[in-house]
């Protein structure tokens, strides 16, 4: 098996692994942060989705010679606002003015 495909294989496995898991869960189950008050690193399924989506992105491109799709297709520039909004009004109160929309 070439490097590539066992590559695409074991993405391949971990997506189908992934869906597993989400399966039957609701948008509020996933979007939770089950510990904020105790343990407030510990985050939502959709960050943690997020999160290995951008690290995917990042380590594919490397292999690709590539730039990510974050800075190649915009989302850095598209998603920017929520980064600045964390920091200038923190992740607690951020939480709770989405829960208000």
């Amino acid at each position: 098996m070439e490097f590539v495909e066992l590559l695409v294989e074991n993405v391949e496995r971990a997506q189908e692994r992934f869906l597993s898991a989400l399966e039957g869960l609701s948008l509020e189950e996933v979007n939770a942060f089950p510990l904020v008050d105790t343990v407030p690193s510990i985050k939502s399924i959709t960050w943690l989705t997020w999160h290995t989506a951008r690290e995917l992105d990042f380590q594919i491109a490397d292999l690709a010679k590539t730039n990510p799709v974050w800075f190649s297709k915009g989302w850095k520039k598209n998603l920017l606002w929520i980064c600045q909004m964390i920091r200038k009004i923190g992740i607690t109160l951020l939480k709770k003015r989405i829960k208000l929309w």
